[in-house]
């Protein structure tokens, strides 16, 4: 990871930045999901979302949002986005350790996130802990399979 990175929380002024930069890693978003997701718990205190900038640059965000408002007390990670000319940088790990740092303050001991089977991320996610717990057939809009991934933090206590 180099020195230009730096990972931020994301404000409500970088949501249609951060959205064409979804957009522009997907064919389209006829229900606008995303915009929705970002207007909807930007300002939520159980959401989070977080900036990665390249020098001045929106090169990646991540969001997560948890559920101790009833009483389950995990992190749901929701999205992760990089910009394709800046993958393989460390970018998508950085933004992972600073979801699960965020996690951890908050006293939060298990971690969720669905993924496509033939997502390359998978490696990653079990590089920091996750594991797949279940796989769901036609879990996404176009019939593609999802692994449900958990991570658990264990107290030495």
């Amino acid at each position: 990871m180099s020195e230009a990175l730096r990972i931020e929380k994301m404000t409500r002024g970088e949501i249609d930045t951060a959205y064409a930069l979804y957009l522009s890693d997907v064919d389209d978003d006829p229900e606008r999901y995303l915009i929705n997701w970002f207007n909807e718990t930007i300002d939520d205190p159980y959401g989070y979302f977080f900036a990665a900038y390249w020098g001045g640059e929106l090169v990646g965000w991540c969001g997560m949002y948890h559920q101790t408002a009833f009483a389950t007390h995990y992190c749901k990670i929701g999205n992760i986005v990089v910009k394709k000319d800046f993958r393989r940088k460390g970018i998508g790990r950085a933004l992972m350790l600073k979801m699960l740092d965020t996690a951890e303050k908050l006293g939060l001991d298990r971690t969720k996130l669905e993924v496509d089977t033939e997502n390359g991320a998978v490696r990653l996610y079990e590089s920091l802990g996750f594991q797949i717990e279940e796989t769901e057939e036609r879990f996404y809009d176009d019939g593609s399979d999802a692994h449900i991934m958990w991570r658990y933090i264990t107290s030495a206590e």
